[in-house]
């Protein structure tokens, strides 16, 4: 059901408009009455769904006897991934545009008119808005727009227009996107994990990678071309583990154990990112973790 706000302005996802003339009795005019609304005030009916819009459509409702509705498209839905930075590096990475939201149905002659079907989300939309035109790089990536949303039905008049369908990529003149070659590697472990204890960590790659992982004090970012990804961890280098070697199916399993901590110190963060070696000595950073270490009292 749609929320009546009697604030001046909604930042709400739709809105649609009632314009009044003095006419015959009208239902919703009694109806606000009886709720306790003056027989003018401001009001956005609001409906949820995804847009792209923030600022809200309200009317006045003057004390008419007679509301008829008027119908508003509705607004596309949001793009998956917006970039608005002058670089963006993204590795693995899949991006869908949401799907419009569908229109309105008109379901007697008093009834909204039936309303459009809304547009679906880019999948990647970069650039615009007076910022200077971006560069993007990303590794494996997956992109598509979103479905537009289904006109609704009209009982008494024309159906509402489905929606368009999103754009993969919408990118403003100017913007450099490149993809490098090859798998995306990444790490996945527990977050919280306890001193000393045994913690299993899976590492994701192509077969035969050989995997070193290793542990950090500071986080960092710092794009490594020839390592295909980002350092994303920072000096002083605090331990350097031989993990094994990636098998066929691509997916390897280990257990390491993290320090005691010194006496007094309930927890610390760790900065962990294994290297991907290929069997032509070619090195793959693979995504960073950071780890909270609690002491075994927790």
């Amino acid at each position: 059901m749609p929320s009546i706000d009697t604030a001046s302005g909604y930042s709400g996802e739709r809105s649609e408009i009632f314009a009044g003339i003095d006419s015959s009795p009208s239902r919703p005019t009694a109806a606000l009455r009886e709720n306790g609304f003056p027989s003018t005030t401001m009001l956005a009916v609001n409906f949820p769904g995804p847009t792209k819009e923030s600022a809200s459509t309200t009317a006045s409702i003057p004390s008419a006897r007679h509301l008829r509705p008027l119908r508003l498209s509705i607004t596309a839905a949001l793009p998956s991934f917006t970039c608005r930075r002058s670089s963006e590096i993204r590795s693995g990475s899949s991006f869908q545009g949401g799907a419009g939201a569908d229109g309105n149905e008109q379901h007697d002659c008093i009834d909204f008119a039936a309303g459009d079907g809304g547009e679906g989300g880019d999948g990647i939309q970069a650039g615009g808005h007076g910022l200077p035109p971006p560069s993007i790089l990303l590794l494996a990536p997956t992109y598509a727009g979103g479905a537009g949303g289904h006109g609704g039905h009209g009982a008494c008049g024309p159906d509402g227009l489905d929606g368009a369908a999103g754009s993969a990529l919408d990118l403003a003149p100017g913007t450099q996107l490149a993809q490098i070659s090859g798998a995306a590697r990444r790490m996945s472990m527990p977050d919280p994990v306890r001193e000393s204890a045994p913690v299993q960590v899976t590492f994701t790659g192509a077969p035969n990678d050989s995997v070193r992982l290793t542990m950090w004090d500071q986080p960092g970012f710092f794009y490594v071309p020839g390592y295909g990804g980002v350092l994303l961890v920072h000096a002083p280098l605090l331990r350097r583990i031989p993990v094994g070697t990636i098998p066929a199916s691509g997916v390897l399993q280990s257990t390491i154990a993290f320090p005691a901590l010194p006496v007094g110190v309930d927890a610390r963060t760790y900065f962990l990112q294994p290297t991907f070696t290929d069997p032509t000595s070619a090195v793959r950073l693979g995504s960073s973790v950071a780890v909270v270490v609690l002491d075994s009292s927790f």
